[in-house]
């Protein structure tokens, strides 16, 4: 007996070609969680994956895009590896999320993309642009998208210019954050001192300083003029100033384990966390 095809899979309308395959992947459950709450729970629009190439960005949204593609009634993905014009791109977009095909399309860009997304507003649609960079290094000499990320060694997780629009601020999940000259994409300065993932940067409004938060938990301040660190802000963690030195019991293990969660040990007058 033949099986019985999903449910969704008769209202969901896929184009799927030249998407990876994915079925050897592993890891990443982490960003697929965070992926995934970003797009059904807190409903963004725009998602864009930074990080210098072949570490898996490619594969990393095929298999997101499969397992959201029954929350959606279109699913389309595109690879613009061979620079198709954004007219034939919008335009093919266009056809797929229409329920039958226009007979004739504006000639103007900008008609056509009013047109795409007068659609995709009408019903869910997850739309991926895979390769987009190469859109932007053949139009825009530049693109700040051809250098950003290449010093890093994993993901690319923020981009935050500066406010005076002449540097710009990276962050990854190399445990460090980067500063850029904007004009050229020259590396001026990597900051180190986080211990984990590096999740998001921000600039003072007067561009003197710059906040990076990880998930090690620490927020760290930096001066940004001659990139020195300033400061560590730390939330309370479970044992927080939690004093060990008088309690017995305990191995070297798990005495290091209480320490990450903010115990400490005194001895000789010296304070050790």
């Amino acid at each position: 007996m033949p099986a019985r095809t999903p449910a969704w899979l008769l209202r969901t309308r896929i184009d799927w070609i030249g998407a990876l395959g994915v079925s050897g992947f592993q890891g990443r459950e982490v960003e697929l969680a965070e992926l995934s709450q970003w797009i059904l729970q807190e409903h963004c629009r725009l998602i864009t994956i930074l990080g210098m190439g072949g570490i898996g960005k490619s594969a990393l949204v095929s298999l997101l895009g499969q397992q959201l593609a029954p929350q959606f009634e279109i699913v389309l993905w595109r690879s613009v590896r061979d620079a198709p014009s954004c007219e034939e791109l919008v335009a093919d977009a266009i056809t797929f999320c229409s329920e039958t095909p226009p007979s004739e399309l504006p000639v103007s860009l900008e008609r056509r993309i009013d047109q795409l997304v007068a659609r995709l507003q009408k019903r869910r649609c997850l739309l991926v642009l895979d390769n987009l960079e190469t859109l932007l290094e053949e139009r825009d000499s530049a693109s700040t998208c051809r250098w950003v990320g290449h010093a890093h060694t994993s993901l690319v997780s923020a981009v935050c210019w500066s406010p005076d629009g002449t540097r710009l601020a990276t962050c990854s999940d190399d445990h460090t954050v980067r500063l850029w000259q904007a004009e050229d994409g020259i590396l001026l300065q990597t900051l180190q001192g986080h211990s984990k993932d590096v999740a998001s940067i921000v600039w003072s409004p007067d561009g003197r300083f710059l906040a990076s938060c990880g998930h090690d938990g620490v927020t760290h301040m930096w001066e940004m003029q001659s990139a020195a660190h300033l400061c560590t802000l730390r939330g309370d963690r479970p044992y927080e100033r939690l004093a060990i030195v008088e309690t017995t019991g305990l191995n070297e293990a798990q005495k290091t384990t209480l320490r990450a969660l903010g115990a400490i040990e005194e001895r000789e007058g010296l304070l050790k966390e």
